[in-house]
Order: structure tokens, then C-alpha cells, then sequence
């Protein structure tokens, strides 16, 4: 052992900065979830408010001066809690009125002497959304623009969609096209396709769309515009000026590598598309192709922000992560109200991360994905779950899929997969252009082609009173524009959905909506309301949505035969 060396005691490094003390210990509640994962959102429109309630704290003789340090201002700074209920109380208070919209991050710190000894609450830092009003109730109506004639004919269509009580158009994208005439192959990023000019208009095509954007802030209508990042045209401007831009693939004749996705286990490859590099080794190289794209999409988010509306990104799960940080700071920066929508495809963990990291308000779902009505019932009850954190779109079909009539094995289901969608989501929901009149079959948007014919007189088919009657019921009533407050009563059902939407606040109001998925069979239910709905016992049922008739639910046992592809809607109040 005396060979050995001396041992030698470690240095203990103190954490602790001076007059400060960890002091989770004295916290018995909080209002509030806390750490990053736990993040939650608020409206711009609505106040947060912070409570926590101390332990006993007899120990000490004066009572705790309590403050919350924030940013809520865009820089660090403590705003004081107050006992508001009396001097005994141990629950301190504060609520904060017109926070912008944005990513902010709040922590307790209090003293028991003055502000000599500070402690803070040894918990993480609380993360939570500020998110645009207009978030809360979107009904979006994707507008197919090469089978929309010109931008003249646009605006008189806005007038159709007000009707039908849209709120927000979806606009696939109208860059100038790549020789696919796709408009997801673009030539051309800042310069609106040619085919779209009004030829008896003597304005430039950017005035007359922009003649188009104040129609549509005019009429209450925002617009969605179509942020596509990831790929271009194959022969694009870019590609012929900027090669280096792009990935590289040996395999391919001309060194591009193509854009493409997964399909059902299967590497699709787009053939028109060049796949943008946004990890380019050399950084001049690398930061020109940023702010290249930055610029696109801030161009066009600047009509969007005009109609206080918002944009929807393209396959964000296969965008740059970094540079999706670099744009979203931009983005947030110079429109802090912009609501954002993303068709993201992604495991739910990446799904929270994407959305925290880029500040998604509102994500696609794809319930014709999911059609049985044990699948819609998941995906609904999901939705429900995840509102505090993440918001879903529930549209009745997209522009990438075929319509109601294809999807779902007759047009005549478009009314009760809409009812489903609409009325027992969270409020957001769409339509594509057509289906409205129940168009037959998926309109294909890419080429340059004339005005198609889209009406009653074309199809036989007029969806549009009933569309906008659903939608006037959620306009209305603000317990579809929310979450958790639905309760199924339908058994677990194979082809009915049978729901009872409530006020949080009084139970006893609320819909019952009925809808069978099936376009062949009618089906008897028989619902259990001791079980499945006890607020509905002794009330009465009035139909608003077919034969006005009062049902009076005097037995805890109501049954109901629904016919096939039949919506029936209740009231608990006479309407």
C-alpha cells in the first residue's frame, strides 16, 4: 500500500447562487402543468390564470411574497401573485389578460423573509401556446383552382362558399407549374401560374389575385395558402440556375434525386419532383437556399396574414427540422397571429415534438383512412384527448383523396360522415370543392384545364343546405367548438354512431347525434341512457334535423330506428 498514491478528496461544487434555495417542499398545488412535455395552449382572447397553494407554512413568521417570473413580454421578468382571499389563505393568485400569441415559459419563485432567502419552486419551467382567436372554429373548403376557370370567376365562387358557412378556403398552391402541370411542381415560386389570369382583366395577374385576397377579407373568408418546401419542379428555375441546390442521386441520369413517400409500406418516387437540400455542406450554399425559401414562404404568408388566415405546410414530417426552427422564428416574428395547419404523418411522439418545436395550431386527420365507425370513434375520442395540447382538422375527405362517393361506397354517405366529423370533433373541420353536390369522382388538379362545371344542375346533387345548417349548429353553440364533453351511447356499434355532445357547465343541455355509415341497411338501437347518457333521463328530445317531432324520454330504455345513410339530430331544448 505505500506505493500506492496519496488518495485526494474531491472538491464538492456548490450549486446554489447565493440568497436563493430550492423550495418545491412548500408547494402543495398548482394550477398549472409544468415541464416541456406538459405543455399547454391558450386563446389570445383568453386570460391565464396562475393559482398555487402552499403547505403550512405556520413555521415562518411573515406570509410569502410570491412571484411568477416569465416572458411573457418577450423578456424576463416578475409579475407579484396575491392572497386575493384572506390573510390566512394559502393560495396565491394572478391572472394575465391580452398575451400575444406565441411560445412562453413561466416559474414560481417566492420569500418567507422579505426577498432575503428566494426560493424557487423545484419543479420545471411551465411551457404554454398563446394561439389566434380564430383558431377555435375553422371550416375550411379546399378550392381545386385549375378546374376554377380565372381569378375573376374565384371571387364569385367566395360568395358560394360564404353560403354554404365556410369560413377559411384552402387554396391548393397556384405557383407557376412545372411541364407535369402539377401544382406541387413548381417552376417558378414567386410568379402565379399564367392559366389563372383573367384575359379580360388589363391588371397584372399578381393585382388581380390580390383583387381575389380582398374579396375574401371582405366576405369574412380566410385564406389557407399551400407551403410547399420540400421539393420543385424537375424542370424548374431552379434546377436549370440552381443545380446545387439540389440532392444528389448517382442512379438518376441527371444526378437529382427525386422527392417521394411511403404508401402502405411502399417507396413511392416522384419522378417531377427535385428534392431541395437544405443540408448542404458548403454554408454560403447552405444559407442562400434558406432565406431563398424563407422569402417564398414568406411572400405568399403575407396574403394569408391578410385575411387573418393561415397557411398549411406539405408533408412537414419529411421537412428539414432546422430549417423548419429557422422559418417558424421568422414566421412567429413578423405574423405572431398566423395559424398554421400541417399534414404531418408521425408516431406521437415526433407528432408533440413537431408541434411544440414549430408552433402547430391544427393538424389534418384522415378519417377516410379510418372508415368503420369503430375506427372513427377511436379517432374522435383521440382528438378529444389531445386538444389541450394538439388540435385536429377532421375534414370529410382531402384533394389527395377520392370523394365521399368512392371512399365510403356511396355519394349518399356524404351527410352522415360530414355530421360524424363536424359536429363530434372540436370544431375544425372541411370539405373539397365538389363534394357539395356529390360529385362522383376525385377531380384531378393537375393540369391546366377549363372551368368544370360544379352545381346542382351538373350532378343532380344539392348537399349545400345541409352542409350549412351543421355548420350554423356549430356556429352557434360553443360546446362543439371544445373538448371533452362527449360521451358515446351507441355500444360500440358496427355501422351506428350514436354520441351526446354537453355543456360542461349543466350536463342536461346538450345533442344527441345519431348517424348510420351504412348506405344500404337501416338499423333499430336501443340506448341505455342509465348506463350511457343518466342526464338525458326525463328530458325531451327534439329533432331538428329531419321531422321536428318532441320525444319524451320517460323510460331509461330509448330506441330509435335510423335509416341507412340517415343523420338524426336532438336537441335537449326546444329550438
Amino acid at each position: 500500500m505505500a506505493d500506492q498514491p496519496p488518495l485526494k478528496r474531491r472538491t464538492i461544487l456548490k450549486l446554489e447562487h447565493d440568497g436563493w434555495q430550492r423550495g418545491s417542499h412548500h408547494i402543495e398545488y398548482r394550477s398549472f402543468p409544468t415541464a416541456k412535455k406538459n405543455y399547454f395552449r391558450i386563446y389570445k382572447d383568453q386570460p391565464l390564470n396562475i393559482d398555487i397553494t402552499f403547505k403550512d407554512t405556520s413555521q415562518y413568521s411573515q406570509a410569502p411574497i410570491v412571484y411568477v417570473h416569465n416572458n411573457f413580454d418577450g423578456h424576463w421578468n416578475d409579475l407579484p401573485l396575491e392572497n386575493t382571499q384572506n390573510k390566512t389563505s394559502n393560495t396565491y393568485s394572478i391572472t394575465i389578460d391580452n398575451l400575444k400569441c406565441g411560445l412562453f415559459q413561466f416559474k414560481i419563485k417566492y420569500s418567507f423573509d422579505q426577498g432575503k432567502t428566494w426560493y424557487w419552486d423545484n419543479v420545471p419551467h411551465s411551457h404554454f401556446f398563446v394561439d389566434p382567436p380564430g383558431l377555435k372554429n375553422i371550416k375550411l373548403y379546399t378550392m381545386i383552382p385549375t378546374v376554377s376557370g380565372h381569378i375573376g370567376d374565384w371571387k364569385k365562387l367566395l360568395h358560394h362558399i360564404k353560403n354554404l358557412g365556410f369560413n377559411a378556403i384552402h387554396l391548393l398552391p397556384i405557383t407557376a407549374v412545372d411541364k407535369t402541370e402539377s401544382p406541387y411542381a413548381a417552376d417558378d415560386l414567386f410568379t402565379i401560374d399564367h392559366s389563372y389570369a383573367d384575359p379580360q382583366d388589363p391588371r397584372s395577374i399578381l393585382e388581380q389575385f390580390e383583387d381575389f385576397v380582398r374579396e375574401a377579407k371582405n366576405l369574412k373568408i380566410k385564406l389557407c395558402i399551400d407551403i410547399v418546401l420540400n421539393h420543385i419542379g424537375i424542370n424548374s428555375q431552379m434546377v436549370k440556375n440552381r443545380v446545387d441546390w439540389l440532392c444528389t442521386d448517382e442512379s438518376e441520369n441527371d444526378s437529382i434525386q427525386r422527392a417521394g413517400c411511403w404508401d402502405q409500406g411502399k417507396w413511392i418516387v416522384w419522378r417531377d419532383l427535385a428534392l431541395i437540400n437544405y443540408n448542404h455542406p458548403n454554408k454560403s450554399v447552405k444559407y442562400a437556399i434558406w432565406h431563398y425559401m424563407k422569402e417564398y414562404t414568406l411572400f405568399w404568408i403575407n396574403y394569408a396574414a391578410y385575411t387573418d388566415g393561415m397557411i398549411r405546410f406539405d408533408n412537414l414530417h419529411s421537412s428539414d427540422p432546422s430549417f423548419l426552427k429557422f422559418l417558424s422564428q421568422h414566421m412567429k416574428e413578423r405574423y405572431p397571429n398566423l395559424i398554421i395547419l400541417a399534414e404531418l404523418f408521425a408516431d406521437p411522439p415526433t407528432t408533440q415534438k413537431f408541434t411544440y418545436q414549430f408552433g402547430i395550431h391544427l393538424l389534418t386527420a384522415t378519417p377516410w383512412m379510418e372508415p368503420y365507425a369503430e375506427q372513427v370513434r377511436k379517432s374522435i375520442t383521440k382528438a378529444h384527448k389531445d386538444y389541450p395540447k394538439i388540435q385536429y382538422l377532421f375534414p370529410l375527405s382531402s384533394h389527395d383523396s377520392s370523394t365521399p362517393a368512392n371512399e365510403y361506397g356511396d355519394v349518399k354517405s356524404t351527410v352522415p360522415r360530414y355530421a360524424a366529423y363536424a359536429l363530434l370533433g372540436t370544431g375544425n373541420t372541411g370539405m373539397v370543392q365538389g363534394c357539395e353536390f356529390g360529385i362522383p369522382q376525385k377531380i384531378d388538379f393537375i393540369g391546366r384545364k377549363s372551368k368544370m362545371p360544379l352545381s346542382k344542375d351538373s350532378w343532380g346533387i344539392d348537399f349545400g343546405p345541409i352542409v350549412k345548417k351543421i355548420h350554423e349548429l356549430i356556429y352557434n353553440n360553443p360546446l362543439f367548438q371544445t373538448y371533452d364533453n362527449i360521451n358515446f351511447i351507441d355500444d360500440n356499434h358496427g355501422a351506428i354512431i350514436a354520441a351526446y355532445r354537453f355543456e360542461k357547465e349543466n350536463p342536461k343541455f346538450g345533442y344527441l347525434i345519431i348517424v348510420n355509415f351504412d348506405p344500404k341497411n337501416p338499423y333499430k338501437l336501443k340506448i341505455d341512457l342509465s348506463k350511457n347518457a343518466p342526464d338525458l333521463i326525463s328530458q325531451t328530445l327534439y329533432d331538428i334535423s329531419s321531422t321536428s317531432e318532441a320525444i319524451n324520454l320517460s323510460k331509461p330504455i330509448f330506441k330509435i330506428e335510423i335509416e341507412p345513410s340517415a343523420m338524426r339530430i336532438f336537441s335537449t331544448k326546444s329550438e
